[in-house]
């Protein structure tokens, strides 16, 4: 068995981005790569400052979903966003 981490790299809101881990044996993990799997957006965009928080969701059938808060600014203008996530060999 594989296990992701799905997790977000800033420090003290300081435009988060988030990336991915995996490990063999659930404790000891590595980087997937390590660029993000999902940048913070471009000026001007709904997650121009973050894309944090993320959490991950399987529904009923298997399918996996990432769910996570992008900031267009500082001041706290947070949206919420689903992604699917597909996993292959």
């Amino acid at each position: 068995m594989i296990w992701y981490m799905f997790y977000a790299g800033a420090y003290n809101h300081e435009h988060q981005q988030i990336g991915v881990a995996w490990s063999a044996d659930g404790v000891n993990f590595t980087r997937w790569r390590d660029e993000p799997v999902f940048p913070h957006g471009p000026a001007g965009s709904w997650n121009a400052w973050e894309s944090g928080h993320p959490g991950i969701f399987e529904d009923d059938d298997g399918q996996v979903y990432l769910f996570y808060q992008g900031k267009a600014t500082l001041k706290g203008d947070y949206r919420l966003s689903c992604v699917k996530v597909r996993f292959e060999d």
